[in-house]
């Protein structure tokens, strides 16, 4: 036998046997390699489908639709790097959860607690509340400096509390539901 070598590609074998020649081309697979490349080329469709899902259901907003976009842009980019298929889903259930879960747009970047939006935010950016969102069992603190804009529905629960610090600002141009009762 002449012609094998285990990398990847098409070998042209011969075969020697009793005076007789058999040749016969043979391709090498990584098998591996190729699970993996498959699993990233269904993770980018399912997120492109997802996204695609959002934005065409009429509920977001335009600065909406660019956070869904660039947050799937991302995930596939993060994909393409990634080294096994473990990653791949992890990095593709957690996009698609994050912008199913956009309630707040900072910039470009989409998040799902104000707080954790808030934190991330320079005091020349605002933070836009775009879709409904409860502060529940917890304090979210507006800190100097800091802009937020409430575009949607805010809903402050019993036992939360919303601070807004001197020198920040806290602008309603939706509602805002105190205690479950009140609404503003």
């Amino acid at each position: 036998i002449s012609g094998y070598s285990s990398t990847v590609g098409i070998k042209a074998i011969t075969l020697q046997y009793n005076g007789k020649i058999a040749k016969f081309n043979v391709t090498v697979k990584d098998f591996e390699a190729e699970a993996l490349n498959k699993a990233k080329l269904e993770a980018e469709i399912t997120l492109r489908q997802e996204a695609a899902n959002l934005i065409n259901s009429g509920i977001y907003n335009e600065a909406v639709k660019v956070v869904i976009i660039s947050e799937r842009d991302s995930a596939i980019s993060r994909i393409n790097a990634a080294t096994t298929i473990e990653n791949v889903n992890t990095i593709k259930d957690s996009a698609i959860d994050k912008i199913k879960n956009i309630r707040i747009i900072v910039g470009n970047a989409g998040y799902s607690d104000l707080q954790t939006a808030i934190n991330a935010a320079t005091n020349k950016q605002t933070v836009e509340i775009v879709m409904g969102y409860d502060i529940v069992g917890t304090e979210v603190t507006i800190r100097t400096g800091k802009k937020v804009v409430n575009r949607s529905r805010l809903n402050i629960q019993d036992d939360a509390t919303l601070k807004v610090q001197s020198g920040a600002t806290f602008t309603n141009e939706g509602g805002i539901t105190l205690f479950e009762s009140q609404q503003y």
